[in-house]
């Protein structure tokens, strides 16, 4: 049986249990303009709070504070770095980028199907070419 350490926010110790974890599934989509959605099973809460913009370092740290103290308790509870669960920048995707990062994918499929007739494990498949 699985054993996974388990943490009180409160006293931050750490003790062992004999429950299996059950994973949930979170997904949460930053669109273009600034919409932001998530999706779970309807037993998943979910909270979006948004981090006043700092350009200073302390500007940075008081505007943490100032979430992890504007937010319920039982937010609170989990606002910790170790319960942090992924992390990603606004960045901007367009249809061009989509088209160019397929371009690599098939270049990088062909090189590795180069490499599989060099070293003689592909021999079907082979396209004659007349110019």
């Amino acid at each position: 049986m699985m054993t996974s350490p388990q943490v009180n926010q409160a006293a931050r110790s750490y003790h062992i249990s004999n429950r299996p974890t059950q994973r949930e599934a979170v997904l949460i989509l930053a669109h273009g303009d600034g919409w932001i959605e998530a999706f779970a099973e309807k037993h998943v809460d979910v909270r979006i709070e948004m981090v006043p913009h700092m350009t200073t370092s302390a500007g940075e740290i008081l505007a943490e504070e100032y979430v992890e103290l504007s937010l319920p308790k039982r937010y609170q509870d989990i606002y910790w770095p170790g319960n942090r669960r992924a992390a990603d920048m606004m960045r901007v995707v367009r249809p061009s980028d989509i088209v160019q990062r397929d371009y690599e994918l098939d270049l990088l499929r062909a090189i590795k199907g180069a490499g599989a007739i060099l070293r003689g494990e592909k021999r079907e498949g082979r396209k004659l070419w007349t110019l």
